[in-house]
C-alpha cells in the first residue's frame, strides 16, 4: 500500500533547543540536517515536507545548501502550504491568522518550486472562519488527526478524504490521519526500539489503499542516532517495495460524503488544555492578543516581530510535561559529548530518555520585551536587528534570520 508521508517540520519544537537546532544546520553540505535530507534521496522516498516559514528562513540563512538540494530533487520533495509561525490556530483572530498565513505562503513560494496547495495547520487545529480564509488563498485541502479525538467524535470521521464545511458555506477537502498505530511504529523505529522490518510489516496491515502518515519531521534530530535510524527505515521500505506518493498524486472521489448524516460537516474543535494546562502563560497569551487586535493598523516592520511570539511551543515548553521515551540500547553507546545529547537525560537502566522542554517561553518573553521597546519608541527595528546580528544568543540569531532581511 502506498504511503503518503506528511511531515510537520517545526524548528521551534519545544524539545528542540535553539542552540541544538542551529548546530544541526552547521556544516553546509555536511550538516546533520543535510544528512537527513540526503536519506530521502538516497532511498528515493517521496515526502510531503511541511516546513513552516520561520524554519525555512532559518535554513536559508544558516544552511542555504539545503534549499538548493530540495529544489534539485523535486521528484522526492514536495512542499506543503504552511503559515510562517507554528502557532495555535484556535487562539488567532482572523487578521492575525491571515497575516501569518500570507507571510508563510510567500516565504515558501519564494524559496521553493515544487509547492502543493495542501495546507497542514499547526497543531492540526482549525476553525470554520479559518477554512474560509484558506479558500481565499486557493488552498485545496486540509487535514485533521482522527486519533486526537475521543470515540464520540472519531466515529463520525471517515478514514478516507471527505468534504468539510467552513463558515459562509465554504467547502474544502479534508484528509484524516487515521493510522494512529502507524505513527507510533514510525517513532518507535526512529528511537531504535522497533526494527525497520517491523515498520514495513505495520504498513502491510494498513486499512486503506493510500496510508496517510502524519509525523513531526524534527523527531530524528531530538536524540542520538535518530537520523541513522530513519535511514534504516527508508532502506527497509525500498527493499520491501513500499511505494510513496505526493499529495498531488491523490485522487479524490467526486461524491460529497459529508452530506451523510453520520459524518461531521465542520472541523471538530480541539481542547486547548495541553497548551494552557496550568494557565502559567495566560498573561503571555493576553499580551499577544492585545497586539493582534490592532495588527492590521501596525507598520509591517512592527508586525514581523509579532510573528516571533505566536509560536505554540512557547506554551508547550512550560505547560506540557517532558516526554519519557523508550529507546534502543545502541543509543546509549553514542559518546556523551555528542551535541544531540543536549536537552536529553539518559536513564540507561530503564532504556529510556527524558526529553527536556526547552526554555522557549523565556525566549518568547525576550522577544516580547523587544516589541515593548519598539511600541514605546525606545528602539527602532533597525536597532533591534543590529543587536541581534551581533548576539551570541541562539534565539536572537534565529530572530535575525527570520525577520531582519525584511526590515
Amino acid at each position: 500500500m502506498p504511503i503518503v508521508d506528511v511531515v510537520n517540520f517545526n524548528a521551534d519544537a519545544s524539545c528542540l533547543p535553539s542552540a541544538k537546532w542551529l548546530k544541526c544546520l552547521e556544516g553546509g553540505k555536511h550538516s546533520l540536517f543535510m544528512q537527513m535530507l540526503k536519506n530521502y534521496v538516497r532511498f528515493n522516498r517521496k515526502v510531503n515536507l511541511g516546513l513552516v516559514g520561520a524554519t525555512v528562513k532559518d535554513i536559508a540563512f544558516f544552511n542555504p545548501e539545503a534549499i538548493d538540494y530540495i529544489n534539485d530533487h523535486q521528484d522526492v520533495f514536495q512542499l506543503l502550504a504552511r503559515p510562517f509561525t507554528h502557532d495555535s490556530p484556535l487562539l488567532r483572530l482572523p487578521d492575525g491568522f491571515r497575516y501569518n498565513l500570507d507571510k508563510g505562503l510567500r516565504c515558501i513560494h519564494n524559496y521553493f518550486s515544487n509547492v502543493s496547495n495542501y495546507y497542514l495547520p499547526p497543531e492540526i487545529m482549525l476553525t470554520g472562519e479559518q477554512i474560509r480564509i484558506l479558500k481565499e488563498f486557493d488552498i485545496q485541502c486540509i487535514f485533521l488527526h482522527k486519533n486526537r479525538y475521543n470515540e464520540s467524535i472519531r466515529k463520525h470521521i471517515p478514514d478516507t478524504p471527505f468534504m468539510l464545511h467552513g463558515v459562509l458555506n465554504t467547502r474544502m477537502w479534508c484528509i484524516p490521519f487515521a493510522e494512529g498505530e502507524l505513527e507510533k511504529k514510525y517513532l518507535s523505529a526512529i528511537h531504535g526500539v522497533t526494527t525497520p522490518d517491523a515498520w514495513c510489516e505495520e504498513i502491510d496491515r494498513g486499512s486503506s489503499s493510500d496510508l496517510f502518515l502524519w509525523r513531526d519531521g524534527e523527531s530524528c534530530l531530538l536524540l542520538p542516532l535518530g537520523v541513522d535510524h530513519e535511514a534504516m527505515i527508508f532502506e527497509a521500505e525500498l527493499i520491501a517495495g513500499v511505494k510513496r506518493k505526493f499529495l498531488s498524486e491523490i485522487s479524490f472521489e467526486a461524491n460529497d460524503i459529508a452530506k451523510e448524516s453520520a459524518v461531521l460537516r465542520y472541523f471538530p474543535l480541539h481542547s486547548m488544555k495541553p497548551w494552557l494546562n496550568e494557565m502559567k502563560l495566560y498573561w503571555f497569551v493576553s499580551r499577544v492578543r492585545d497586539m493582534e487586535k490592532v495588527i492590521s493598523s501596525l507598520p509591517d516592520r512592527h508586525r514581523l516581530f509579532w510573528l516571533l511570539i505566536i509560536n505554540s511551543d512557547i506554551l508547550s515548553s512550560v505547560e506540557k510535561n517532558p516526554p519519557i521515551i523508550d529507546v534502543g540500547e545502541n543509543v546509549f553507546n553514542v559518546d556523551s559529548g555528542n551535541f544531540l545529547w543536549d536537552g536529553v537525560i539518559p536513564i540507561r537502566e530503564k532504556r529510556q530518555v527524558i526529553l527536556k522542554r526547552s526554555e522557549r517561553a523565556g525566549e518568547g518573553e525576550d522577544y516580547l520585551a523587544y516589541i515593548d521597546l519598539l511600541k514605546e519608541k525606545k528602539i527602532t527595528p533597525d536597532e533591534i536587528c543590529a543587536i541581534w546580528r551581533r548576539s551570541d544568543e541562539p534565539h536572537l540569531r534565529k530572530g535575525y534570520a527570520r525577520v531582519c532581511d525584511e526590515i
